[in-house]
């Protein structure tokens, strides 16, 4: 068994904390109305998407580049969508922007992870081209 990089078993650990952190704005966030229905929503899908990076991180799933994927992913949809919800075609700009920012985090957190994902899984062989079987136009 390979052992675990430190820094990852860190990420891994934050994750986790910021998950359990977002699952605990459900214990006071009041049920009120569709609005209060859709932000625990919201508030809960990005919990989950969290603790479930921060569980494949630190136990080292073969495929915890992908859930860091899915939680940048989710953290994107979200941030659009509130930001659309909240304030309509200009939400849109100004989510843009929250992302802009956020990319100062996103992006390294995601080439440092798919740096040990490389590292433990090897390199991803290029796709190759389908070619026609002989005597058949494509």
């Amino acid at each position: 068994m390979p052992r675990k990089p430190f820094g990852l078993v860190v990420l891994g650990v934050l994750a986790g904390v910021i998950g359990v952190w977002m699952a605990s704005f459900l214990l006071w966030l009041e049920p009120g109305g569709l609005d209060g229905m859709a932000v625990r929503a919201a508030v809960t899908v990005l919990a989950a998407a969290f603790l479930l990076a921060a569980e494949a991180m630190i136990r080292m799933r073969p495929w915890f580049y992908r859930a860091c994927k899915a939680l940048v992913w989710v953290y994107c949809v979200i941030v659009m969508t509130a930001m659309f919800a909240e304030m309509g075609l200009p939400g849109v700009f100004a989510g843009a922007v929250v992302l802009f920012f956020s990319l100062g985090v996103i992006l390294p957190f995601l080439a440092y992870v798919r740096g040990k994902w490389v590292a433990m899984t090897g390199p991803v062989p290029p796709v190759l081209p389908v070619r026609a079987a002989p005597g058949r136009r494509p």
